[in-house]
């Protein structure tokens, strides 16, 4: 067993790789394929490994003990979220998860399934035929009133809407910023970035006491209970149960998660449909064909193959989330490499999913990778769109529930066409952004009576 990890090559003197992470970190990543299956990197004084083998990273995700949650990224994360399902130690993670697991049951996705269709139907009654549509404020809107109707059981406020549009997009780069610091003192100086930061970080955290202070209020006058904070409230394991303190941790967790990672999501879909008429034109045939208009249930969404394919394909080309962390936590082993308690070590979906080894043509938008009879299960061995393991999105099907039933939504009542202006630039902070999405919006015949359906 070799104890001896490449170092990636062009380190600069002093700061390492920063510079290359900080101009362009993207391709930084896509530039380390090729070489080992295992590099170590330099972030300044930080040495950190990364894993550039899907075989690699699916061993170190079934090993959550060792590999624990931590390194540049999740030690920066549980600053700002404390001790949430996605930055907790395993030994917590554990304890956390079978009492969070409740607000995500099948049950509970079912009576999600219609408050998303009604959202997405409300935002889209709001587009004019012809007229250019900023599709990420769009989408950021959306998922915001569907995490606020699912997770808080009431409509968000137009302040409160304002709120998450402001705040959220600041602290994913404020925590990236700090995560890619070249010291560490430089989250602790008073520069306007900082404040502007705690700032937004400190409304975030406003609105959730806002809406649990209400809930917990109006709990006796609340049977039904249908929205996540009454089962995270409500979740008990034995004698065990959520602290106030935990509750606010998950809600701000399911907050960046379903907001900010949804709306990035379905930014880049809707971007690659209006920039390919062929693809849009089969989703719009077989979403037509499969449900004519209604409101699609749990089991019409595991029958549009095509659409989740294109999903799946705008994931795989812009995964939400770009880079994950972990820390060993004992003496451990990657294939023929030994890694050292205390180590780093990152994986980047973004170029796992840019790999010509994995994936032939990798900057294609090609959605049959994932339908039959090219999709089958190798093809998805270098997929990481939601992490993996144990350790995996608890909201993963939450997430990709709310996006398919407003794709369907709105590739019902709309064809989008490219906006005016430059195609969108992705902008990797802790999320994969794009800077701007800007469609045109022209109605479809409505599949009941034939008229078109949006507003002119």
């Amino acid at each position: 067993m070799s104890s001896r990890v490449a170092d990636a090559p062009g380190a600069w003197p002093l700061l390492g790789h920063l510079p290359q992470l900080r101009r362009g970190p993207l391709e930084f990543m896509k530039s380390l394929s090729g070489h080992d299956a295992l590099l170590r990197i330099r972030l300044g004084p930080v040495r950190a490994y990364v894993v550039c083998e899907p075989g690699l990273v699916q061993q170190m995700l079934r090993e959550p003990a060792v590999f624990d949650k931590g390194g540049m990224l999740f030690d920066k994360a549980r600053q700002i979220v404390a001790n949430g399902l996605a930055t907790s130690a395993w030994t917590e993670h554990q304890r956390q998860r079978p009492l969070v697991q409740p607000a995500f049951t099948r049950a509970r996705l079912e009576a999600y399934a219609p408050v998303m269709a009604q959202e997405t139907d409300a935002l889209i009654d709001t587009w004019q035929s012809e007229r250019p549509v900023d599709i990420v404020e769009q989408m950021v809107t959306l998922f915001a009133r569907i995490t606020a109707r699912t997770l808080f059981g009431s409509d968000l406020d137009r302040a409160s809407i304002a709120t998450l549009q402001q705040a959220l997009p600041v602290v994913v780069e404020g925590v990236y910023r700090q995560m890619t610091a070249p010291l560490r003192m430089w989250e602790k100086l008073p520069t306007a970035a900082n404040r502007k930061y705690h700032r937004a970080a400190a409304d975030l955290h406003a609105v959730i006491d806002q809406f649990i202070d209400e809930l917990e209020g109006v709990q006796g006058d609340r049977p039904d209970g249908e929205d996540m904070l009454s089962a995270l409230l409500e979740a008990r394991e034995g004698q065990d149960r959520l602290s106030g303190a935990e509750v606010h941790e998950q809600i701000f967790t399911f907050l960046m998660a379903g907001i900010e990672t949804t709306a990035n999501a379905m930014s880049w879909t809707l971007h690659l449909l209006a920039r390919h008429p062929e693809v849009q034109e089969r989703l719009h045939s077989e979403i037509t064909d499969a449900l004519a208009g209604q409101v699609p249930t749990l089991k019409d969404l595991s029958r549009l193959e095509y659409t989740r394919g294109v999903l799946t394909e705008a994931m795989r080309l812009y995964p939400p989330v770009w880079l994950l962390t972990r820390a060993t936590t004992a003496d451990t082993s990657l294939g023929q490499w030994r890694i050292p308690a205390g180590s780093a070590v990152a994986f980047s979906p973004y170029m796992l999913h840019h790999d010509a080894r994995l994936f032939p043509d990798p900057e294609r938008f090609d959605p049959d990778r994932w339908c039959p009879p090219r999709g089958d299960k190798a093809s998805q061995r270098g997929l990481f769109p939601f992490g993996g393991g144990a350790r995996k999105c608890i909201g993963d099907v939450f997430s990709l529930t709310e996006a398919l039933v407003a794709l369907v939504a709105i590739s019902t009542r709309w064809r989008l066409t490219p906006g005016p202006g430059p195609d969108p630039r992705p902008v990797a902070k802790l999320t994969l952004a794009p800077d701007r999405v800007i469609a045109v919006a022209h109605p479809r015949p409505s599949p009941r009576d034939g008229h078109g359906s949006g507003r002119r």
